[in-house]
């Protein structure tokens, strides 16, 4: 890694990718941008898992808000990938009726258990008291998480990010000119 970079994003899964494109994107180059990710390949571990559905009604406020703005962002993507990379696919949470009065949050539909029947009729083999109901969100969309990665790689990388592979970032300091960063092998 060269020993100063203006800007140096740690980790290459979902959230380092889409930072960098989207950065390279809004200041007209990737130059000075450097990805690293101490795997030997790019998103790993979670991200095939954790953005292949987004649900804005779930987690404590600043969660919910960010990811309201991230799903705003994925259906109507600029500048347009080749194909969808999202689209709605409602989420329904099931229980209890004291654990959906704790996970009620704003933007969520309260289903009976006569509703909820009616669209998953698998369900009124449960007993109710199990599930009493459900809580409908109809804002949540799903990803082609694999497609997401490799969109935001190919955008990042083609805009002139270095995107480094098997590089786990071992020290890093700012200095006067941007980072000094130390890495271990890299691609």
């Amino acid at each position: 890694m060269d020993p100063v970079q203006d800007v140096l994003i740690i980790g290459g899964g979902i959230a380092g990718l889409s930072l960098a494109s989207a950065l390279a994107d809004r200041r007209g180059s990737g130059t000075g941008i450097v990805l690293a990710e101490a795997e030997p390949a790019l998103a790993h571990h979670t991200s095939g898992r954790s953005a292949e559905q987004l649900i804005p009604s779930y987690g404590p406020a600043p969660v919910r808000e960010l990811t309201a703005a991230t799903v705003a962002g994925l259906l109507e993507p600029r500048p347009a990938p080749p194909r969808p990379l999202a689209w709605p696919s409602s989420m329904v949470l099931v229980g209890t009726a004291a654990g959906l009065r704790a996970e009620a949050a704003p933007g969520l539909q309260e289903l009976s258990r006569p509703a909820l029947v009616e669209l998953c009729p698998e369900l009124a083999c449960s007993p109710p008291e199990e599930v009493a109901g459900g809580l409908l969100d109809d804002t949540s969309v799903r990803t082609d998480a694999g497609a997401l990665v490799a969109w935001h790689r190919a955008r990042a990388a083609a805009a002139g990010v270095r995107i480094l592979t098997a590089a786990p970032v071992t020290a890093a300091a700012p200095d006067g000119e941007g980072w000094r960063a130390a890495a271990g092998a890299q691609q």
